[in-house]
């Protein structure tokens, strides 16, 4: 009998040269939620292209975008899709909300729509774990960007 293992941690990627990798552990997990976000982006192409599209194209844009603004973001997680688009919620580097990170997000989000990727890019402030888990549920999440948070009284350097 096969017995299920439900973990809290998001499935970690990691990025080389704009290729994603996957850890072995947690590849039947990317696999079930890239297919769910392929089905958002069906009318356009068949499955197999845009699933290779996805990992090819989307995700390495969403890391680097994140990567670009490493003062402003501490992580990037991607939920579960739903029939408007990919839920993307981006945490930004303080406990404040960023209106200028803002203003960004809006700019790549309809980026991304233009470039036929309908996404829903939601920018949290920085908090403890169980506050960011209202929104989103690490669980069933890839993690597309994240840093070392700084405990409280550390400096960054």
């Amino acid at each position: 009998m096969t017995q299920l293992i439900h973990t809290r941690e998001p499935i970690h990627l990691h990025f080389d040269s704009g290729r994603v990798l996957i850890m072995p552990e947690d590849h039947p997990r990317f696999i079930r939620t890239a297919k769910r976000a392929v089905k958002v982006f069906q009318r356009e192409n068949a499955n197999g292209k845009k699933l290779h599209q996805f990992n090819d194209e989307y995700l390495p844009k969403l890391y680097q975008w994140c990567l670009e603004r490493n003062g402003k973001v501490r992580a990037c997680y991607l939920g579960l899709p739903n029939p408007h688009g990919l839920p993307v919620f981006v945490i930004g580097a303080t406990a404040k909300y960023d209106f200028d990170l803002g203003d960004e997000i809006s700019q790549f989000a309809l980026l991304l729509e233009q470039e036929g990727w309908p996404s829903n890019i939601l920018q949290l402030p920085d908090g403890e774990e169980e506050e960011l888990r209202t929104f989103f549920k690490p669980e069933t999440s890839l993690e597309i960007y994240a840093q070392a948070k700084t405990a409280p009284g550390e400096s960054g350097a």
